[in-house]
């Protein structure tokens, strides 16, 4: 095969990632001197990045299209962003892991969090490559993982199966602030949203209000996201789409019934920000 060499040169630097269950106890973060809060999805039509800030927590979650580098990278230096805290790759699909090696060859970062598989892919191989060569670890995870700030936590659930499709392997990631929810689900599609329907109503995720979601698979709908969203009625939800796909009719007429604002970052990059009593979004 076309990787195999590649693959075998990049076995010791693969057993240099971290790679097991996360700890039962949740972790708590150190108090940081940056933003207080703030998320930037940035607008790379069908790709997925964006920059979360939260009591000093500097998170990447997904790093887009290989091409997308120049526009992440600008994006950290305008936010004066020097070390990411997390890299959090959702899945291995090019476009959430395209520009992840480019981002470790030109900014620190602490830890790379993923669901437990593997891919065969260049930008895999890459990103791994990267993370040997900077000594970055890497923690593929088994269970959920919750890191608790000052104000709020951050929620890391992998699929409990592999289910053999990058897209329904997609970590999930919950961040809640000031006692709000913000939901991005990769690109999960029917299994994984089934498990995660089933997770969030035996732990009680909708009993605090989800201001924001970050909507799956680009335009896609399925019958378990749907329900997720009639349970949780975001205010607002946003779409990586471009400029040549469509939302499916079944996702925008439940989003219009449950009051729902619709961003789709082919329009520009969305962006929420906390202004002291409540958090707020706005589309550039």
């Amino acid at each position: 095969m076309r990787y195999e060499k590649t693959l075998a040169l990049l076995l010791a630097a693969l057993c240099l990632c971290g790679c097991g269950a996360a700890a039962a106890e949740p972790e708590r973060a150190e108090a940081g001197t940056g933003e207080v809060f703030g998320v930037e999805l940035l607008s790379t039509g069908k790709s997925d990045c964006a920059l979360l800030r939260m009591d000093g927590l500097t998170i990447l979650s997904d790093a887009a299209d290989r091409d997308d580098l120049p526009a992440i990278l600008s994006l950290l230096k305008e936010r004066g962003v020097e070390k990411l805290d997390y890299l959090v790759i959702s899945h291995f699909d090019k476009d959430h892991i395209g520009a992840a090696a480019g981002v470790l060859d030109n900014v620190a970062v602490g830890e790379i969090v993923s669901p437990d598989y593997k891919e065969n892919s260049e930008e895999y191989f890459a990103l791994a490559r990267a993370a040997a060569e900077h000594g970055v670890p890497w923690t593929r995870l088994r269970e959920e993982r919750l890191i608790q700030t000052e104000n709020g936590s951050l929620l890391l659930d992998p699929p409990d199966l592999d289910y053999g499709e990058d897209n329904d392997n997609s970590l999930i990631l919950v961040l809640t602030f000031m006692e709000q929810r913000l939901v991005f689900l990769g690109d999960a599609e029917k299994q994984r949203m089934k498990e995660f329907r089933a997770y969030a109503e035996k732990t009680g995720l909708y009993d605090l209000p989800w201001v924001f979601v970050k909507l799956p698979h680009h335009g896609d709908s399925c019958k378990a996201l749907l329900q997720v969203l009639r349970a949780a009625r975001p205010a607002w939800a946003a779409e990586t789409v471009s400029v040549f796909e469509s939302v499916e009719e079944p996702l925008l007429a439940a989003l219009s019934e449950i009051g729902t604002e619709l961003f789709l970052t082919r329009e520009g990059g969305v962006r929420l920000a906390w202004d002291g009593e409540s958090i707020t979004a706005v589309q550039e």
